[in-house]
């Protein structure tokens, strides 16, 4: 016997919370999707990709909570399930790239698991129909004009150098822009020995591309400010401090405090664009592009191991100079 997940007007019944039981009684230790997943998750981080490992965990928990159970059998992921899954995510009015990140992690997770001999239905035809690409998103680039404007924003004292988590999320956001757009978890484990002469290398946790930046006269002064905070740590920056804390859970904290103060630099600023650690990486391919520089050296620059990657950065580049464009054209 096997649970029905059918949701009300969209082709099913979605069960209420209290017509499972916490524990699937049909869950058998081997067909686990609880245990599974977690087994890859410490698989992936034993190996440092972290972000995919989280990725998994977040799909689970995304999955448990439209199921309303504590785990369910690998086997009852069938096609009525994925599609019922999908619109539980609509109903909940996830937009279609969350809807797609959750999708592309079951996908990758049963095909792991159809390598491993634990799901035998075919994971092609669970998911053909289902979106799993990239939708184009509003633009999340800002231009020159309004990087110089935080470069230059002054609004910290600088004889309280611990009270300036404003000022902080300043030179995180400069530094990333600088190193070509650093996304924020390859600054938090960025170590002094990544440094040699005037060169930073490192490898990219997403992709594993090894990126080499010139260290610039910008990028001096930022590393310079933070000399005192980082003295006994062996990271450039000071995001992770602690040594009786988990690393991970020390750059996640930083990261979602990172991301509040931009918010409030924005609003300080008058910004129109929302203003996250992301914005600094597609600003800067965004002001690339704009300067006529060759979309391979952008991809290459900003560690892409697919130039198609990189066209999704640019594909919503300036309208107004695309209107410009065609005014010269046509007139």
């Amino acid at each position: 016997m096997k649970l029905m997940w059918k949701m009300p007007g969209l082709g099913g019944i979605l069960s209420r919370k209290e017509d499972f039981p916490d524990k699937n009684p049909l869950v058998k230790t081997n067909d686990s999707s609880r245990l599974y997943v977690s087994k890859l998750s410490e698989e992936l981080t034993s190996t440092g990709r972290l972000r995919t490992a989280r990725a998994y965990r977040s799909t689970l928990n995304s999955v448990l909570s439209f199921t309303g159970t504590d785990d369910i059998s690998l086997q009852e992921i069938t096609r009525c399930f994925v599609k019922d899954y999908e619109a539980f995510l609509q109903k909940k009015a996830c937009c279609l790239n969350t809807i797609s990140f959750y999708m592309r992690n079951l996908r990758a997770i049963l095909n792991k698991a159809v390598v491993e001999g634990l799901f035998s239905d075919s994971v092609k035809n669970l998911f053909s129909g289902i979106f799993t690409g990239n939708a184009h998103t509003d633009k999340r680039a800002i231009n020159k004009r309004e990087i110089q404007l935080i470069r230059d924003w002054d609004g910290y004292d600088l004889n309280k150098r611990s009270g300036n988590s404003l000022h902080y999320a300043k030179l995180y956001f400069l530094f990333s822009f600088y190193m070509r757009g650093m996304s924020f978890i390859d600054m938090a484990f960025l170590k002094k020995s990544d440094m040699e002469k005037d060169i930073i290398s490192y490898t990219r946790k997403k992709t594993g591309q090894m990126i080499h930046v010139q260290i610039t006269p910008e990028l001096r002064k930022i590393i310079f400010f933070f000399e005192k905070d980082t003295r006994d740590s062996a990271y450039i920056l000071p995001i992770i401090r602690r040594k009786d804390k988990s690393e991970q859970m020390q750059y996640q904290s930083a990261l979602k405090n990172y991301n509040n103060h931009l918010k409030i630099i924005q609003s300080m600023l008058g910004i129109d664009r929302k203003l996250t650690g992301y914005v600094a990486r597609h600003s800067w391919a965004t002001i690339a592009k704009h300067m006529n520089i060759p979309i391979e050296q952008i991809s290459e620059s900003l560690g892409h191991t697919n130039i198609k990657t990189t066209m999704i950065y640019l594909a919503a580049f300036n309208q107004s100079i695309l209107h410009k464009v065609n005014l010269k054209v046509t007139v």
